[in-house]
């Protein structure tokens, strides 16, 4: 996250970079351990920012229009005793299973996002996030 000042924050999240990630795969997101017998459904993606804030989010070069969203949930707070407010993108796109790379990995499209927000006074200078 990139810090505007007076708490305001910025989050870009990109998985169209290219090169190699850690575990040798190209960047991007997969589902992992799928077969062509698979079928797959309601795929979603959920970011979680710690605060209850409304984040304005755009897309950015590289971002597929199979995904949708973002739809922002109630906050809620979770097993740290904080509160996170969630916001989730569903993948609209058929899943094909006969699409499987030899080692069980599925690519699904572009995700390159940019969440604008402010945090509450609390949460100022944190800006914990989860996927």
């Amino acid at each position: 996250p990139t810090d505007s000042g007076f708490c305001r924050w910025t989050l870009e999240v990109d998985s169209t970079l290219t090169g190699a990630g850690p575990d040798g795969a190209p960047y991007g997101l997969y589902l992992y351990d799928i077969t062509p017998e698979s079928t797959v459904a309601d795929v979603a993606l959920i970011y979680w920012i710690i605060g209850e804030q409304s984040a304005t989010w755009a897309t950015l070069r590289g971002h597929s229009t199979c995904w949708s969203g973002p739809t922002r949930g109630k906050a809620q707070r979770k097993s740290d005793g904080l509160l996170y407010t969630p916001y989730t993108w569903k993948y609209n796109c058929p899943i094909l299973a006969d699409e499987v790379k030899s080692d069980g990995r599925l690519y699904l499209g572009g995700f390159h996002v940019r969440g604008s927000f402010t945090q509450s006074r609390d949460y100022c200078n944190d800006v914990t996030y989860w996927t």
